[in-house]
């Protein structure tokens, strides 16, 4: 588990007590949402907007700065972060799809993107996906172990999934041969190639199988106080605009580094 201090600082009051109520903050490996850059500090376009949040939350604090704590981003693997939100309370964890399975198992802070399901195969295969039902035919299906994708899945009754603990691994299964397909979002896999200086000409988009919203979550068991500190935050800076930049800048880094200009849509990237 990597912890990363980043400069922002977080105080929240659960009451009018004295006593300083803290989260915890978890997210997983996936470029360019949520990452681990060259001089190991958090980065992405998710983390930014976690940062605005903490900040817009400070803004509201009346508390001394000698009363304040740092925060650490924890970077765990996603079947971990999902163990860690059904266990702790005051957990806050970027990002997670939202379906209708889990609509009653976090709590949801708000939307910070849109993401395809793409099923990927290498280009030089004969595979033809016509329907979901096609992916059962095949012999392994390359997903990460706790992402919403294998959860997906897993609930329409699939036994032929193969799970890795990260994203990069089942790009590797792929390029070597281990599995037909693998399931990811554009925009993750183009820096997942670029990560090992390769192009997205080395695999084929083969099926869209779904898309998802995305959002910022707490666990269930949180305190409500805290999660409405967290909830006013999004709030807040999608009506000042925040938001809205902070699109606006990964629209643009986006389109510089991976020649991708994904759409905005309610203020929201869409990968």
């Amino acid at each position: 588990m990597k912890l990363i201090l980043f400069f922002a600082t977080l105080t929240l009051w659960a009451s009018s007590s004295v006593a300083v109520q803290r989260v915890r903050i978890i997210t997983v490996e996936e470029a360019p949402a949520n990452y681990l850059n060259s001089s190991g500090q958090a980065d992405g376009y998710v983390t930014d907007i976690i940062n605005a949040m903490q900040l817009n939350i400070q803004s509201q604090s009346n508390l001394l700065t000698e009363n304040q704590h740092a925060v650490a981003i924890e970077f765990v693997p996603e079947a971990r972060s999902l163990s860690i939100l059904q266990s702790d309370k005051n957990v806050v964890m970027f990002s997670i799809s939202k379906t209708k399975s889990r609509q009653n198992q976090y709590l949801w802070i708000g939307k910070v993107m849109k993401k395809a399901w793409q099923v990927y195969s290498l280009p030089d295969t004969q595979i033809e996906i016509s329907d979901i039902n096609s992916l059962r035919q095949l012999d392994a299906i390359g997903v990460v172990r706790g992402d919403i994708r294998e959860e997906w899945l897993i609930e329409k009754g699939f036994s032929n999934l193969q799970s890795v603990t990260h994203h990069a691994q089942n790009l590797q299964m792929l390029l070597r041969g281990r599995v037909p397909v693998i399931i990811h979002e554009p925009l993750g896999i183009l820096s997942n190639l670029q990560a090992i200086d390769q192009g997205i000409e080395i695999v084929k988009p083969t099926y869209l199988l779904n898309t998802s919203s995305v959002y910022i979550v707490m666990s269930a068991s949180s305190d409500p106080e805290i999660f409405n500190q967290w909830r006013n935050a999004y709030l807040s800076i999608k009506q000042d605009g925040t938001l809205k930049e902070i699109s606006l800048k990964w629209q643009s880094k986006i389109y510089a580094e991976l020649s991708v200009l994904p759409e905005i849509k309610d203020d929201v990237l869409v990968f």
